[in-house]
């Protein structure tokens, strides 16, 4: 601040500065545009959060730095008007405003108003229009209004006090028309009236005195603007007559008349001492500052202010804040800021009739004490007085003889100047004669342009030119090339080496050294981080610590001598990387580039950047123009003048005001103190804890740093504590950041911090604690209530564990017995299944030999009627053992799969009747059917007969004489009904008549001892399966005597079943393969078949040798081992095996053979009592070929051999004419499929071998000359010498449809001995020549 007293003061006693040379300085302007609520300013204060506010005609607005925020009435505020005509701030931090209707009072805890209406002990309340209000030292509030007088409001007792006119009291105010309140500094309360003058009035005395207009006294009784100076004189700013100082010493005024101070006192607003002996007076014609000489004001000289410039025109406000910061009001241009800190002060070199030239200083040059030499573009030398801060030319272009021409460096040597002059050449002017001379310049066309000079400690003179160094020959009086480079752009001489530093434009940076006249070479690197940032070198610097500073086009590097290289400052945050100047001083490093100033505290790394908002009018600063002055100011060379400040009075780094937070956003909303559900009690700027529902954890908060000159520069940091996700501080480079957070029930503890630049974080923290309440069931309420309710439940839980305790062991005593039941029942299931695969083998010993005995013997009526009841008595026992294996796959495996089918339910009933026929009659019971001719359904065929069955079986064992079957469509389904006239079951039994090995124990009966309880349990297992239910009805539904059958009737309804679910019509290829198979078909008519038949019950092995021995040989094994022995020693055809055997079963067998090379070819037939689908599926999976149950019929076994012997002669037929390309299909395995291309493969490629034949085609696959006999004649019918002969006509037949060969060489080729032997087998092969096979190829 102390450098802008200077300045202004310099300034006033000046009068010679002109128009085009005037100083000024950086301002910035706030209106509308920037959000201000209107661009009439009447008051101004700074409030302790360092917001400024401002009252308009438009409502009242605060600035943070960054943001206005208006306040309005009808805008969501209590403000109850918006023409605002003064603000004044009390101790507890309320703006007070006054209003056209009163007063009003803000109150910064809640961000809101309220109007004051305290009212006199007479009633009388403040209102109408008020003027001012002022707060005295003690605390009271004075209010002054325009028809009701004076207000003294006192705070501590709550008291109102109001004075008036009283015509007939000299010693009361003399007028109600209060304009203007102030206190001094002895206590004293003054009033400036609207047109009676001034008043002042003694609180010891509570009298008024008056001074008015007249001679000795006040020059105008319109008063507006009151302020005390620093010697105890009041200064009155009147309306018209400029300003009047009262000396309280001797009570005489002095009068400074408005229009002799050429208009600047007109209409005086506002008055205040900025500084001792310096007064601010605002007034229409602007800001001014006066220096007060015996109580008078310094004549105003022209533009002797920097507050000039035409955008403060009536100023009605002002305000210096805590940073020492001027704000401006006026009437219609908004706020004016002009930094108290940081002054950069800017001086026009250009010439007033010409302002385009000479706008840019390239050089400042040091002559004698406080005047410097400026050398311009276009506008010649200019001398300028530090001291006085005039400016004006030294050497005009004109007067150097030169034209249009820049002088870009400067040095004075004794009396002598040096100037670099572009193509001007190097110029010398004698100070002292005048007398000039010049070098390098345009007249020698040689010459290059020059843009440096520079004087060595030794004396001597060089110069940076377009092509290199020069350097200057005093005795030959011309310059010399040194060395030749690009563009020189600066010079420096090493104070440790004496060596010459050349900073070039493109080339880098040079060494020159004086003495050896050699140089050494320093340049950017790509892969080389300690080489130069840039071969564009702008300019150098030696630092106090005699270190070499290096600025380039890319940023600042240091010189480290000791390993001679560049320290790269890639980190700097620099307003520009290209630099162009370098100062020193002390431990800093100051850096202009071409668009902002910075300083670099090289001890401890900091940088501090200066931008257009830290007050430089001009950013952009010319290369190598600018010096430090003896007396600490730097001035420097700039695009628009030459820019000066102190460097005692520039502030590094900015006091940063504590960060404040200025709204609380809950889901994006704002939210305000007061406002329903609102969590704030105060205002978000007041508080320091808040505590939100669990609604309200989707959060936001926006916070600044209230500043106003640095605020580009301001960083902040911010981080959240108590959150888990996240405690990391973030940082942001912008001020009014809102940052949102989605936070979980808990306490969290959000902290912020702001710095400039890249200081550091010593500012306190602002922190603000945030509490999420949990839901009602996460809350200490609930947790009590959760400890009663658990309390009660653990009170009950131990009655209720006791009683628990008595039923759990009653329950594990039945637990127990249903264990052994479930236990007995398993083993039940077990031992019945394995007896049922015991049974199956000596039932197809019984059934075998019974077939055989009815089919071919004749035997008389009754002993068929016996062999009939034998065996209809086998397939009952047959039936029984089939139903105890799907009780076991239905209940226990649970692999039951259903096959639909159209089925002929009359048909099937019919069987079923007549299958029971007989054991009813032995009991002389009756069995009717009552059913369609033609019903029919489709279902399971299967199911429904294992049903029916059953279902009669149960009703022959409890029926006395009469059973009934009933069938009929209904709906969607069937129903079918068994009824009987036994004991029938009670009520209390019947729904468990269906649960597995249930027995009513109260019934006597014999039947009841009968069964196991297992027919029953299966029927409702298999009508389910089906989609239907079954039950037990009284009495059949069919028309009939229904008092015959008063026993037990079971209904079942079975559903039509889905068409898309089923294929309905396919024809069922298991069927037609099994009818095809039965037709008996006479065995290979060459030899007898030769079958191996294994299995390991003597009794079956002995009939099936008798049996299958009339048509094949047979030989015979009792295991799986012995079976293998036989086949590596025998010829067998195929294979009949059973799959339980010990040892190797019947699967491991049939793998083993289909493995096997030499066996792979052999059909295997399998025998099992296992009828799961699972056996099946295994033994096809290893290459049986087929697989008959147990029991079976020995016709359809002969049938089944026969069968597979038939397929493989019409294979072989159907074949035995085709190329042997396609002969691998005949293959029935792929191991048979490999062995035949393997074959073929040896054949072909040696075709033409002499050596070709049966033995060596035998010892090339592996196998002995019979083996491969014997796979060749079983797969393809035909001889290995046939095969041969097949394979190599086949090959003949693609070598003529080629046409490479001849058919004569075709015949030697594929291994014929003779052209007609070829043809032969050919014609046999194919039943045509090989010319006519040709022929008939073309044609296709």
């Amino acid at each position: 601040m102390r450098l802008f007293v200077i300045f202004l003061t310099l300034l006033a006693l000046h009068p010679m500065l002109s128009e085009a040379h005037r100083a000024y300085s950086y301002s910035r302007t706030y209106s509308v545009q920037e959000g201000m609520a209107s661009n009439q300013v009447y008051g101004i204060v700074q409030d302790d959060a360092g917001f400024i506010w401002f009252g308009t005609n438009n409502g009242l607005s605060r600035f943070d730095g960054t943001r206005f925020r208006n306040y309005r009435t009808g805008s969501g505020s209590s403000l109850s008007g918006d023409s605002i005509l003064d603000l004044e701030i009390d101790d507890r931090g309320c703006i007070w405003l006054t209003l056209d209707n009163g007063v009003d009072i803000y109150d910064p805890d809640i961000d809101d108003f309220h109007h004051f209406d305290v009212r006199t002990a007479d009633g009388v309340s403040v209102a109408g229009r008020t003027i001012k209000v002022m707060q005295d030292s003690e605390g009271e509030i004075w209010i002054s209004t325009v028809e009701q007088g004076l207000f003294r409001y006192t705070p501590a007792t709550g008291g109102l006090t109001l004075y008036r006119h009283d015509p007939d009291d000299e010693h009361s105010i003399s007028q109600n028309y209060i304009s203007v309140v102030y206190e001094s500094s002895d206590g004293t309360i003054w009033l400036g009236t609207y047109d009676q003058g001034l008043c002042a009035f003694s609180k010891s005395t509570g009298r008024f005195t008056r001074y008015k207009a007249g001679p000795g006294g006040l020059s105008d009784n319109s008063i507006d603007a009151l302020t005390e100076d620093s010697n105890g004189n009041i200064w009155i700013g009147t309306v018209n007559s400029g300003v009047d100082c009262l000396d309280r010493r001797t009570g005489t005024f002095t009068n400074q008349n408005a229009w002799k101070q050429e208009g600047l006192l007109h209409r005086v607003h506002y008055l205040t001492e900025i500084a001792p002996g310096e007064l601010l007076v605002c007034s229409n014609a602007g800001a001014t500052v006066f220096k007060i000489v015996e109580n008078r004001l310094c004549p105003k000289q022209k533009d002797n202010s920097s507050f000039s410039g035409g955008r403060n025109r009536n100023v009605y406000a002002c305000l210096r804040d805590r940073d020492g910061n001027i704000w401006l009001g006026s009437y219609y241009d908004g706020a004016e800021f002009y930094p108290g800190h940081n002054r950069f002060v800017y001086y026009h070199t250009s010439q007033p009739e010409r302002p385009e030239l000479g706008r840019e200083v390239y050089a400042v040059c040091p002559w004698r004490g406080n005047r410097y030499l400026l050398g311009t573009e276009g506008n010649g030398i200019m001398l300028f007085d530090a001291a006085t801060g005039s400016m004006e030319p030294f050497r005009t272009l004109h007067e150097m003889s030169m034209h249009n021409c820049t002088i870009y460096s400067m040095l004075v040597e004794e009396e002598r100047l040096w100037m670099a002059a572009y193509q001007c050449g190097v110029r010398m002017i004698d100070l002292k004669s005048g007398a000039e001379r010049a070098w390098l310049t345009d007249e020698d066309p040689s010459s290059p342009r020059v843009f440096n000079v520079f004087r060595s400690k030794s004396g001597r003179i060089y110069a940076g030119t377009a092509r290199g160094l020069y350097g200057y020959n005093r005795a030959g009086d011309c310059f010399e090339l040194l060395q030749e480079s690009s563009r020189v752009c600066d010079i420096e001489e090493d104070p440790n080496t004496g060596l010459l530093w050349v900073a070039t434009a493109e080339q880098g940076l040079y060494s020159y050294d004086v003495r050896t006249g050699t140089s050494r070479s320093y340049q950017f690197a790509e892969n080389a981080p300690r080489s130069l940032s840039s071969n564009s070198v702008n300019a150098l610097a030696v630092g106090d610590a005699k270190r070499l500073w290096v600025g380039t086009e890319r940023g600042l590097c240091l010189y480290d001598a000791a390993t001679d290289d560049f320290v790269r400052y890639e980190g700097l945050e620099l307003p520009n990387n290209n630099i162009k100047h370098l100062i020193p001083d002390g431990e800093r490093l100051w850096i202009s580039t071409g668009n902002g100033l910075a300083v670099l505290n090289v001890a401890t790394g900091n940088l501090r950047v200066y931008r257009h908002t830290d007050g430089l009018n001009s950013s952009m600063f010319n290369s190598n123009s600018g010096i430090r002055t003896p007396d600490g100011q730097m001035m420097l060379g700039t695009s628009d003048g030459l820019c000066l400040f102190s460097l005692r009075e520039m502030v590094e780094a900015p006091a940063v005001a504590p960060v404040v937070i200025t709204d609380l956003l809950v889901d994006g909303e704002p939210i305000h103190p007061g406002a329903a559900n609102s969590p704030l009690e105060k205002s978000i700027v007041k508080t320091r804890r808040i505590r939100l529902s669990h609604k309200q954890s989707f959060i936001g908060l926006r916070f600044i740093a209230p500043g106003y000159l640095a605020s580009e520069n301001l960083r902040f940091r911010f981080r959240l504590d108590g959150n888990n996700d996240d405690e990391s501080w973030h940082m942001i480079n912008d001020g009014n950041t809102t940052v949102y957070y989605k936070l979980r029930p808990g306490k969290y503890l959000f902290r912020v911090q702001a710095a400039v630049g890249t200081g550091d974080w010593s500012i306190a923290e602002t922190t603000l604690a945030i509490q999420i309440t949990p839901p009602f069931h996460r809350s200490v309420w609930a947790l009590i209530l959760y400890c009663l309710l658990a309390s009660a439940f653990l009170f009950f839980s131990v009655n209720y564990y006791r009683i628990r305790i008595r039923r759990r062991y009653r329950e594990n005593l039945r637990q127990i017995e249903n264990e052994r039941e479930h236990e007995l029942y398993r083993a039940r299931i077990n031992f019945l299944t394995s007896l049922a695969h015991e049974i199956r083998t000596p039932l197809t010993l019984i059934v075998g030999p019974l077939e055989y005995i009815m089919r071919h013997r004749k035997a008389d009526d009754k002993e068929n009627e016996y062999l009939r009841i034998i065996k209809n008595s086998t397939d009952r026992l047959l039936e029984l053992i089939n139903q105890l294996l799907d009780f076991r796959k239905a209940n226990v495996e649970g692999n039951f799969t259903t096959h639909f089918d159209e089925c002929d339910l009359s048909g099937l009933i019919d069987d079923q009747v007549e299958m029971f026929r007989f054991p009813a009659g032995k009991k002389g019971v009756e069995i009717r059917s009552v059913c369609p001719e033609r019903l029919s359904m489709v279902s399971d065929r299967e199911m429904l007969t294992k049903i029916l069955g059953n279902l009669l079986n149960n009703a022959v064992r409890f029926a006395r004489r009469h059973i009934l079957i009933t069938a009929a469509r209904r709906g969607n389904g069937i129903v079918l009904e068994v009824a009987d006239d036994g004991i029938g079951i009670p009520e209390i039994h019947r729904h468990r008549v269906f649960e597995l090995f249930w027995q009513a124990k109260d019934n006597d009966s014999e039947a009841a001892s009968e069964g196991l309880g297992v027919g029953l349990n299966l029927v409702q297992t298999l009508v389910e399966l089906l989609g239907g239910t079954v039950g037990i009805v009284d009495g059949p539904s069919a028309e009939c005597d229904r008092a015959l059958y008063t026993g037990a009737t079971f209904s079942v309804f079975i559903p039509d079943p889905d068409p898309k679910e089923i294929g309905i019509g396919k024809p069922d290829a298991a069927a037609e393969e099994s009818a095809a198979e039965t037709a008996p078909t006479p065995p290979l008519a060459s030899e007898r078949p030769v079958l191996l038949v294994v299995e390991d019950n003597p009794d079956m092995l002995t009939f099936l040798s008798e049996f299958l021995g009339s048509e094949y040989t047979v030989r015979l094994a009792v295991n799986g081992e012995q079976a293998l022995g036989l086949l590596a020693e025998n010829d067998v055809d195929l294979v009949v095996s059973d799959i339980m055997m010990p040892g190797i079963n019947g699967i491991e067998l049939c793998r083993r053979i289909k493995d096997d090379v030499n066996t792979s070819h052999i059909p295997v037939v399998l025998l099992s009592a296992k009828t799961d689908a699972g056996s099946k599926i295994e033994g096809l999976e290893y290459g049986a070929d087929a697989y008959i149950e147990k029991p079976f019929s020995p016709e359809h076994l002969k049938a089944q051999i026969a069968s597979l012997f038939r397929k493989r002669r019409l294979l072989h037929d159907a074949y035995s004419k085709m190329p042997v390309s396609q002969i691998r299909s005949m293959a029935q395995s792929r191991r048979d499929g490999e062995f035949l291309d393997a074959c073929r493969k040896v054949v072909v490629a040696n075709m033409s071998n002499s050596n070709l034949s049966v033995d060596f085609l035998a010892a090339e696959m592996g196998l002995s000359r019979t083996a491969i006999f014997k796979k060749l004649k079983a797969l393809t019918g035909m001889t290995p010498n046939d095969f041969m002969k097949t394979i190599r006509l086949d090959e003949a037949c693609r070598m003529l449809v080629e046409g490479k060969y001849s058919i004569t060489e075709i015949g030697f080729v594929t291994g014929f001995s003779s052209s007609s032997y070829f043809a032969k087998c050919f014609v046999k092969q194919f039943g045509v020549l090989p010319s006519e096979y040709l022929q008939n190829a073309d044609r296709k």
